[in-house]
């Protein structure tokens, strides 16, 4: 009796041995499990930001509010400095008045971003003149900037001069 009692205690040693082992493992298999799935979810994320830029890159290259005309055709790579005036008095004006239509309509467009327009020297290669079309970025989290090279039209003066925008896409995250 006191051999089958101590072969079943053994019995029952070598099973608790073999569920530790068991559970160790399954709970290593979870941890690199989770690893490759935070990895892949960090390389969708960047996707989605990637293809959220090219969106915006192409919304705002496509606004009408500061693109160049000439005889009511629109003339592709070029920016009106006129217009960039008057849409950052514009904007300034509305996100103020978080009731507004026209608020609500940029910020369905452009998202939590940021929108500058800038003009270079080109002899300097330095920033001569800074407007800032759009920023809806309060407690967001930086982004990389995309530049856009752009002309920029004069029509007070009838010349063009070199400029390129910067976007920003911000998010919570």
């Amino acid at each position: 009796m006191k051999q089958n009692k101590k072969k079943a205690q053994l019995q029952l040693g070598e099973n608790v041995v073999v569920l530790v082992i068991f559970f160790f493992l399954l709970v290593i298999a979870v941890i690199f499990y989770s690893r490759i799935q935070i990895g892949r979810i960090a390389a969708k994320n960047t996707e989605y930001s990637s293809a959220s830029l090219l969106d915006l890159k192409t919304m705002v290259a496509a606004m009408p509010e500061i693109l160049c005309t000439e005889n009511n055709d629109i003339t592709e790579g070029c920016i009106d400095v006129i217009n960039l005036g008057i849409m950052k008095q514009y904007w300034e004006r509305i996100k103020q008045n978080e009731t507004s239509p026209e608020r609500a309509y940029y910020i369905y467009r452009l998202g939590t971003s940021q929108i500058t327009v800038k003009r270079l020297d080109p002899m300097s290669g330095l920033v001569i003149d800074t407007w800032a079309l759009y920023d809806n970025t309060i407690g967001m989290n930086y982004s990389r900037p995309v530049y856009i090279p752009v002309s920029l039209y004069n029509a007070t003066s009838d010349d063009y001069s070199f400029g390129f925008v910067e976007l920003r896409r911000f998010s919570r995250t």
